[in-house]
C-alpha cells in the first residue's frame, strides 16, 4: 500500500457514516461513536466503542471502529489486533478485510526487510478477499492497484493486474477509471498517457478540480509551463477554499523563472492564509517567496523570506542552501 493510499485510507476516517448495509442493525451507542468521529471527538469515540466491544462481544463493529482509531493513532499492532477480530467474527464482510489489509500495508511500510514479505502476502490476501466479496468496493479496487503497482513480481505485483482492477473500475466509475489509469501510466512514466488520463476524468466531472491539479503537476514536470500556469490559474479562481493553487502559480514561476510579478503576488497571497491539510507548509510558501523575490532582484527581501522559512521550520533544507548561497548581507 503507498503512502498516498494510506493517507486516503486515514483521511478517510472523518466524516464518515455507517455503511449501508448497517443499517438498523448496529446499537445506538455505535452510532453515537461514529457521531464523535465525525465531530473529531476521537477519545472519545474510543470510550463509546470501547464499552461496546465490552457489553456485546459477539458484535465484529466495535472492533472495527476500535482498529480505525488505532490506525489512525498509528498503532499498527493494536489495529491489526482489532480487525482480525471483526474478522473472525464476520468474515463475509469486504469492509473488514479491505481495512484489515490497510493496516497490515502501514506496519509494513515501518517493518524490516525481513518481515516485510510475509506483511505484504498479508495485504495482497485481505485486499484481494475484500474485491471477491464486493466487486463494486471501489476503494477495495483501488487499493489492490495501489498493491500491484508497489509489489516486485515476486510478490505478486504486475502492471497488467493493476490495468484489469482499472478497467473493473471503470465500469463502476468512469471518472475513478479515468484516474486510476493514470496512477498506473504515471507508475510507467507515460506522461502523454497521464495527460490523456486527467483531460478524460475532466471531461467526466468538468467542476472537479483534482485532475485539473494533477495535470498542472504533469505540465510542471514536462517544463509546459503555459500550460501549468493556465491549469493553476483556474485552480487558485475557483477554489477559494484551498490554496494549493496560488501555491503552484508561484512555484510555477519559480521553476520557470516567468511571470514572477505574479507569482510573488500568489506567494504572498498564500502565506495569509492557512494551509490545510495536506497543502504545503508556510515555510514551503516562504521558502518559494524567497526564491521569487531572489529571481527579481530583490535580494534583501528574499533574505527575510528564506529566514522566516528557517523560524517556521529550522531543519528546511532548502532554505538553509538559499541563504548561504546569498552570503552574508553587504
Amino acid at each position: 500500500m503507498t503512502h498516498a493510499a494510506i493517507a486516503r485510507a486515514l483521511a478517510s476516517l472523518a466524516l464518515v457514516s455507517l455503511p449501508a448495509a448497517w443499517a438498523g442493525t448496529v446499537p445506538a451507542s455505535i452510532d453515537e461513536g461514529v457521531r464523535l468521529v465525525d465531530a473529531g471527538r476521537f477519545d472519545d469515540a474510543r470510550t463509546i466503542f470501547s464499552a461496546a466491544a465490552s457489553t456485546n462481544p459477539g458484535s465484529p463493529v466495535a472492533p472495527y471502529w476500535l482498529g480505525r482509531l488505532s490506525l489512525r493513532e498509528e498503532d499498527w499492532d493494536a489495529a491489526i489486533d482489532w480487525f482480525e477480530k471483526a474478522v473472525r467474527m464476520d468474515d463475509a464482510s469486504a469492509e473488514y478485510h479491505l481495512w484489515l489489509g490497510r493496516a497490515y500495508g502501514s506496519k509494513a511500510q515501518r517493518a524490516s526487510v525481513l518481515k516485510q514479505p510475509f506483511l505484504a502476502k498479508k495485504v495482497r490476501a485481505q485486499f484481494e478477499r475484500a474485491v471477491e466479496l464486493d466487486g463494486r468496493n471501489i476503494e477495495a479496487r483501488a487499493d489492490l492497484v495501489s498493491y500491484y503497482l508497489m509489489a516486485p513480481a515476486i510478490m505478486g505485483g504486475s502492471v497488467e493486474k493493476a490495468a484489469a482492477q482499472a478497467a473493473e473500475i471503470t465500469k463502476l466509475d468512469p471518472f475513478q477509471g479515468h484516474l486510476t489509469y493514470a496512477r498506473i501510466h504515471g507508475h510507467e512514466k507515460k506522461d502523454d498517457l497521464v495527460e490523456r488520463d486527467l483531460l478524460a476524468a475532466s471531461a467526466v466531472k468538468p467542476d472537479d478540480l483534482g485532475p485539473k491539479f494533477q495535470l498542472g503537476l504533469v505540465y510542471q514536470r514536462a517544463e509546459r509551463w503555459d500550460d501549468a500556469f493556465r491549469m493553476f490559474e483556474e485552480i487558485a479562481r475557483t477554489d477559494k477554499g484551498r490554496m494549493s493553487g496560488l501555491f503552484q502559480v508561484g512555484r510555477t514561476g519559480v521553476l520557470s523563472g516567468r511571470n514572477l510579478e505574479r507569482a510573488a503576488e500568489c506567494l504572498e497571497t498564500y502565506l495569509e492564509g492557512t494551509p490545510a491539510q495536506g497543502e504545503p507548509s508556510l515555510a514551503w510558501g516562504r521558502y518559494r517567496l524567497g526564491q521569487a523575490y531572489e529571481q527579481l532582484g530583490r535580494v534583501p527581501q528574499a533574505r527575510l523570506e528564506f529566514e522566516a522559512a528557517l523560524r517556521l521550520d529550522p531543519k528546511h533544507p532548502e532554505a538553509k542552501k538559499a541563504l548561504a548561497k546569498l552570503g552574508r548581507p553587504g
